[in-house]
């Protein structure tokens, strides 16, 4: 297993989540408790980290005041090597609702990932689903999802489209969720928390992108997200 000083840093992000999204009255972070639990030991000296997030009920956008009404399902799942804390794959997949009386409509579906053994895909991208973050009972009873998520979804889309993007770990993601719906001054204070926490969490393996970088600092041309796969 990761020590505690790893698996503790999770945690304090989603913490610090909550703090935000209470502070500006944003809506409520449910989750797993403890996120500890998250974590299950593999073979070959690997760590799956496995959570689920539920943003219930939070502002449509954020220092705007517009009345509150999305709810946000978060997974995050990570691969990390236990021997460096190395950060080896992770996708986090983000699914919007908007929850009426009448029936429950998926907004916004897709995924951020992060491979670096994945042949022609750039090595931080995004791509568009249609499809919904699964749940079983207890997990929807855990994190107080209270709505029928439907097995219907938006029309087809074409999933093999791949954007390419920064580092969207877990991190970033929230990060970017709590600009889009909490602003103001506690996305700032929320900022900073996750500038000290980013640092100290599993890193992915980016060298040979950093290396692309420093040689060609001018420009940020997509051609830097596969030096990767370059031998």
């Amino acid at each position: 297993m990761l020590p505690y000083e790893v698996t503790e840093k999770y945690e304090a992000l989603v913490t610090a989540l909550e703090e935000a999204s209470y502070g500006a009255n944003c809506g409520f972070v449910e989750k797993v408790n403890p996120l500890q639990t998250c974590f299950r030991t593999q073979a070959g000296g690997r760590v799956f980290f496995n959570c689920i997030l539920h943003l219930k009920e939070w502002k449509w956008k954020g220092v705007s005041g517009k009345q509150h009404g999305v709810n946000i399902l978060i997974q995050a799942q990570e691969v990390i090597r236990q021997r460096d804390q190395a950060l080896l794959s992770s996708t986090v997949s983000v699914n919007y609702f908007d929850v009426s009386a009448e029936n429950t409509q998926l907004l916004q579906a897709f995924h951020f990932d992060y491979n670096p053994c994945q042949r022609d895909h750039a090595l931080f991208h995004m791509q568009v689903t249609n499809t919904c973050i699964t749940l079983s009972g207890n997990e929807a009873e855990a994190l107080k999802v209270e709505f029928t998520i439907p097995q219907n979804t938006n029309p087809k889309c074409l999933r093999s489209a791949r954007v390419p993007t920064c580092d969207m770990t877990l991190a970033s993601v929230l990060l970017c969720l709590a600009a889009d719906h909490i602003g103001g001054s506690f996305f700032t204070e929320f900022l900073e928390r996750v500038r000290e926490l980013q640092v100290k969490m599993p890193q992915p393996l980016i060298g040979k992108l950093r290396r692309s970088l420093a040689a060609a600092p001018a420009h940020l041309h997509s051609s830097h997200w596969f030096m990767h796969l370059k031998p």
